[in-house]
C-alpha cells in the first residue's frame, strides 16, 4: 500500500516542481540586480566630479601665439566647448584652439 502512495505522491511533486519551477526561474531576478540599481540611481553615491582642460590658442595666420584658455565641464567634450566659447568671447575671429589636454 505505500509503494504505490509513494510512487503517486513523488510524480505529483516532481511535475509541480517541474512546471513552477521552470515558470518560478524565468520570472524572477538576480539577486545583485536591485543592488546594482541603487548605486546608479541614488545621485549621492555617483561621482559628480568637473573636468578642466587647458588649450593651446593658435592664431590662423601665424601659427601658435603662446597664450593658453581654460574651459570646464562634467566631460571633456563639455570642457572644450567650454573653452573655445571662452576663446570666442574673449579673441573673436582668426583663432582656434588646439590640442586641448584634460589637467
Amino acid at each position: 500500500m505505500r509503494e504505490p502512495f509513494r510512487l503517486i505522491c513523488a510524480a505529483t511533486i516532481g511535475s509541480a516542481i517541474a512546471f513552477f519551477g521552470l515558470a518560478g526561474v524565468a520570472i524572477a531576478t538576480p539577486a545583485n540586480t536591485l543592488d546594482s540599481n541603487v548605486a546608479e540611481s541614488d545621485p549621492y553615491l555617483t561621482f559628480r566630479g568637473t573636468v578642466k582642460v587647458k588649450c593651446p590658442v593658435v592664431n590662423l595666420r601665424n601659427e601658435a601665439t603662446g597664450e593658453y584658455i581654460w574651459g570646464s565641464g562634467r566631460t571633456k567634450a563639455a570642457a572644450v566647448k567650454d573653452a573655445n566659447n571662452k576663446l570666442t568671447s574673449q579673441k573673436g575671429r582668426g583663432f582656434k584652439l588646439k590640442h586641448c589636454r584634460q589637467v
